[in-house]
């Protein structure tokens, strides 16, 4: 198993976990009070759906699209 195959599937699993922490159990989400207290209300919650969910499925998914396609 190469390394790129792994850390794209966990990646993609990170972001997996985010999308479903949002949305069954918000109270898992440490990092987006204090990234609100930060960037405000709307500016936080967009740059932590951006880190913690966008791009690590993107990351990952092109990870293990690139890895699958060899």
């Amino acid at each position: 198993m190469s390394t790129d195959l792994l850390l794209g599937g966990l990646l993609v699993a990170f972001g997996a976990y985010s999308i479903f922490a949002r949305i069954f159990a918000p109270h898992h989400l440490g990092k987006l009070e204090p990234m609100k207290k930060m960037w405000g209300e709307m500016g936080g919650l967009v740059v932590h759906i951006a880190v913690y969910t966008v791009l690590p499925l993107v990351a990952g998914g092109l990870m293990l699209f690139n890895e699958l396609a060899k």
